[in-house]
């Protein structure tokens, strides 16, 4: 893995070298990411997981997946979880015999796909280049490394769902292909449906306004506190089916006392410095001009409203926040850049400061506390 690391980096030399040749600043910066997106890679290649985390969990379906034959591993592949992709891919990764694949090839693909994103996004704009570093920051910062080799259904999924919307309301991309995203990511891991329920929201929804914000959290607030308990006199002979029945009964009961950590309170300070942001740009109203990204910036807000409504749900909102984190970079960017308000913009580089530093100071024991191959 390190001669591949080194080769690449010397191929990614001479491409950067050519570029700088023609001045084509983009391809250099993603060159670049691609880099630091490998390194990451290689990084949880190398990580050894204990019983606490997913990962392991995984390694021992990977090891039922090498007894499995016939009919019995089509079940389990494509019905048992309502998660095909992922249990293709994890099948796939099963006869390589090399279980440290499984968590290499995602931590590269969602690393490489955001800073993209950051990338694409203030280079079209011919933004100044500086804030491309600030975000890189921010995100390398705010997105905890062990999400990824650890809760690699999740963050994958989230992940191609960002790509979809950045592609579809700031490319303006309507092709297909974008829709088909979507329901990748529902394939990857089932929790996008919440997402995916959005998206299909704000088809019908193209603004917010206080009774209809008031209106949709009666709703969902009456359908999570049923829901639970009628499900548990519903049953289902599908087995997917009952997974996720099973799945809504664990995650909508109030946990919130169970997770109180230093941990807790930082997210919870991220979440309500992400609202505080939120507000602060729509007050600003520097989107009227361009639907899309106002699209693109409601999508984002519901999503928040989405995380308060569960506040008493840690297992839930905890899921959807650094999709949350991640899909505000671009509405960050063009707010820093185009607005007057000098006051405002101060607090929000005040708040960017709070959770560049805040998620450096969580990320460090994190680090310290795993075991890497020698």
């Amino acid at each position: 893995m390190t001669y591949c690391f080194i080769s690449v980096v010397i191929i990614n030399i001479i491409i950067i070298v050519l570029n700088i040749k023609k001045d084509n600043k983009k391809n250099i910066y993603l060159v670049i990411a691609f880099d630091i997106a490998l390194a990451l890679a290689i990084l949880s290649y190398m990580w050894i997981p204990s019983e606490e985390y997913d990962l392991y969990r995984y390694y021992s379906w990977m090891d039922n997946m090498q007894n499995l034959k016939g009919s019995k591993l089509i079940n389990y592949l494509y019905t048992s979880r309502g998660e095909p992709l992922t249990m293709t891919y994890f099948y796939i990764i099963s006869k390589t015999n090399n279980y440290s694949l499984l968590q290499f090839f995602p931590t590269l693909i969602v690393y490489f796909i955001i800073f993209y994103m950051i990338i694409d996004y203030v280079t079209e704009k011919k933004y100044n280049r500086t804030m491309i570093l600030i975000m890189c920051l921010l995100f390398v910062s705010l997105y905890k490394f062990i999400l990824l080799p650890s809760g690699i259904r999740s963050t994958f999924g989230l992940t191609l769902f960002s790509l979809g919307l950045y592609l579809e309301y700031i490319k303006r991309n309507k092709k297909w292909y974008i829709k088909l995203l979507y329901i990748l990511s529902l394939t990857i891991h089932n929790g996008t449906i919440i997402l995916l329920l959005i998206r299909i929201l704000l088809s019908f929804i193209h603004k917010l306004d206080i009774k209809k914000v008031i209106g949709l959290c009666a709703i969902y607030l009456i359908i999570i506190i049923l829901l639970p308990y009628i499900l548990q006199y519903v049953t289902f002979n599908v087995e997917f089916l009952d997974t996720i029945k099973q799945k809504i009964i664990f995650y909508f009961k109030i946990d919130i006392l169970e997770n109180l950590s230093l941990q807790f309170i930082f997210r919870t300070v991220q979440l309500i410095l992400t609202f505080a942001i939120l507000y602060i740009i729509d007050r600003e109203k520097i989107f009227i001009d361009n639907s899309y990204m106002e699209k693109y910036n409601l999508f984002y807000k519901v999503l928040c409203c989405f995380c308060l409504l569960n506040f008493f749900f840690y297992s839930i909102w905890i899921r959807y926040l650094d999709m949350l984190l991640i899909g505000i970079l671009p509405i960050m960017i063009e707010y820093l850049i185009n607005s007057k308000n000098i006051k405002l913009k101060k607090f929000v580089y005040l708040a960017m400061a709070i959770l560049i530093i805040g998620g450096i100071r969580i990320q460090i024991p994190i680090f310290a506390r795993m075991n890497f191959k020698i």
